[in-house]
């Protein structure tokens, strides 16, 4: 019996202390999207949000980080759609105190139809000090704003930003693709 009870404690602890991985999330609307980011800000791990489904957005999603821990969004081909009157995205992680380690990326996913008439980043802004930022196969469609109409991203100290040709902007016209894209 006590090594029956020994062994239920163990298997306990193992579960209790095992949060040091990372946290997964499956979204299919807005605001499962947003809690999933909320979330992500301050549960102590690296955490990896899959969109699995097509969303249209009517209030920016926002994502201000964590202190050395990663951001993954994984997109598998699903588009965010902005109803040409918010912008997609917000992220900023330039109020934590070191953001190194805290790196975002995201994978597969079509930014489309998001607006920031005053602002940067139609579809998305992001924001880092030391922090890399990577958008791969990321697709970005009559985003418009004030600067940067699809993608604005600034890493502000040490951080790089890593994009991979996406057919929305290498198919553009060359004054629209120049319209889409703001690094700084």
């Amino acid at each position: 019996m006590r090594r029956f009870l020994l062994c239920v404690m163990v298997i306990l602890a193992m579960g209790v202390f095992s949060g040091a991985g990372a946290a997964t999330f499956n979204v299919s609307t807005e605001g499962e999207f947003q809690a999933a980011l909320t979330q992500a800000e301050g549960n102590g791990e690296d955490d990896v949000i899959n969109v699995d489904g097509d969303m249209n957005i009517a209030h920016t999603l926002t994502y201000r980080g964590e202190q050395g821990h990663t951001l993954t969004i994984n997109g598998n081909g699903h588009s965010l759609d902005g109803g040409n009157s918010v912008q997609i995205m917000n992220i900023s992680i330039t109020g934590l105190s070191d953001d190194t380690g805290s790196d975002i990326t995201i994978r597969d996913l079509t930014f489309q139809n998001g607006n920031n008439p005053s602002g940067s980043g139609g579809g998305i802004v992001a924001i880092t000090n030391n922090a890399n930022i990577t958008l791969e196969g990321c697709t970005f469609k009559d985003n418009s704003a004030a600067h940067g109409g699809g993608i604005s991203v600034t890493t502000i100290s040490n951080g790089s930003v890593t994009l991979t040709t996406t057919p929305s902007l290498a198919t553009m016209l060359p004054m629209r693709a120049a319209a889409q894209l703001l690094l700084q």
